[in-house]
């Protein structure tokens, strides 16, 4: 057997070097089921050619072109996410102050003390104030009305970035709000009043957004402005 092996692997070698491939006393047949297929030959060459060198520039430069259409994207869209991160933000310490007066039953003051900042106070029964949170809006966002950009559906007024009582209150910070213990939303001459929050960073119109306050209430509803109109 191990003779008839060898004899076999001597034939396919001198079929490799295009020799006559009868080796006496073995069939053809016998060696046939020794020798490897051509099919299988080329296949395992194939699969341990690997990458030309162009094959490999070529997929180098469809990933850096994917790369550069990813990074415009990111660098456009990145804004408008932390727009609208800051107003949810804002808008979640303003919640917590309306809850917090009605489930305390106590006024919850809300100063807007400078051009990104905003801070909740609880008021005590003397009347002092106790601090309960201070916000600042980040990535360079503030309280801003950009120009050519209307005021929101609710129209409680776009006059000024903290705008209350139809723009009449809050023209100059520090602006002082108050939620009182059924819900509803005072200026700081004591009145029931409608306002709105513009904020944005500026010259990026995209990054516009609002909450608007609903004075009866207290009820709040947050905007972003894209595609020309508040959504």
């Amino acid at each position: 057997m191990e003779q008839s092996q060898a004899m076999c692997k001597q034939s396919i070698r001198m079929k490799s070097t295009q020799r006559p491939s009868v080796v006496r006393g073995v069939s053809g047949a016998a060696c046939g089921a020794l020798e490897p297929a051509t099919g299988e030959r080329l296949s395992t060459v194939d699969l341990q050619r690997g990458f030309t060198l162009i094959e490999a520039v070529i997929t180098l430069a469809i990933i850096g072109i994917v790369t550069s259409i990813a990074v415009v994207e990111i660098s456009t869209v990145m804004p408008v996410v932390r727009a609208n991160s800051a107003r949810q933000q804002l808008m979640t310490q303003l919640i917590r102050a309306h809850q917090a007066s009605i489930d305390q039953r106590r006024n919850y003051q809300v100063q807007f003390v400078s051009p990104a900042e905003a801070v909740t106070s609880r008021v005590n029964l003397d009347l002092s104030l106790t601090q309960i949170e201070d916000y600042v809006l980040p990535s360079n966002m503030i309280y801003y009305v950009f120009a050519g950009v209307p005021d929101t559906p609710d129209g409680f007024g776009n006059t000024h970035p903290v705008s209350f009582n139809g723009g009449a209150d809050c023209g100059t910070l520090p602006c002082t709000i108050t939620f009182q213990s059924d819900g509803s939303l005072l200026d700081s001459s004591g009145n029931v009043v409608n306002g709105t929050i513009f904020m944005g960073i500026i010259n990026q119109t995209k990054t516009a957004s609002a909450i608007t306050i609903m004075g009866a209430t207290g009820r709040m509803k947050g905007y972003s402005y894209a595609s020309g109109g508040w959504h």
